[in-house]
């Protein structure tokens, strides 16, 4: 069973829940091409959600694809106006080239007064190891990828965008 995630930003101006990580899964799923499509052939399912901190649940459920039958989605519906939460970006071992695990990547950043609280991989990484896609990481760019491909970023007011830089 597949793992995928999906994370719903709670933006300033549209005040409603914006299903960012879907859209970066699915433009991620969408670059790959074995020939087959799938498709959602049954919507989300809750089983249920837990509060992890102020302003952040983790739900958790299925869905079912037309190729791969019942797969397991965790979400994280994220209040983007709670003070105490920051959304950051992170590099595997603080390097563009190389493997680490979103848990060690988040483990690694804790320290005193700050404390990460969820872990999403949003990105491919190539032969070289590297991000495929942009990465921009306090707002310096990181790694840009060999092709504009679609991303999912922060703006400076708190207003999440979703496209193909030009």
């Amino acid at each position: 069973m597949l793992t995928s995630i999906r994370a719903r930003v709670l933006t300033r101006a549209h005040r409603g829940w914006l299903s960012a990580g879907a859209a970066i899964v699915l433009l991620c799923a969408l670059t790959i091409d074995h020939g087959v499509r799938a498709s959602i052939s049954a919507p989300f399912v809750s089983t249920g959600q837990t509060m992890v901190a102020p302003g952040v649940v983790h739900e958790h459920g299925t869905f079912t694809t037309t190729t791969a039958g019942v797969q397991a989605a965790h979400l994280l519906e994220i209040d983007v106006d709670e003070p105490a939460i920051r959304l950051e970006a992170s590099l595997s071992n603080d390097q563009v080239t190389g493997l680490e695990t979103t848990t060690s990547q988040a483990n690694r950043r804790n320290g005193e007064g700050h404390r990460a609280v969820a872990a999403i991989n949003a990105d491919f990484w190539g032969l070289r190891e590297a991000p495929s896609g942009l990465h921009i990481q306090a707002g310096e760019v990181m790694s840009a990828g060999a092709s504009a491909r679609p991303t999912f970023g922060i703006k400076s007011d708190g207003d999440p965008i979703i496209g193909t830089p030009r």
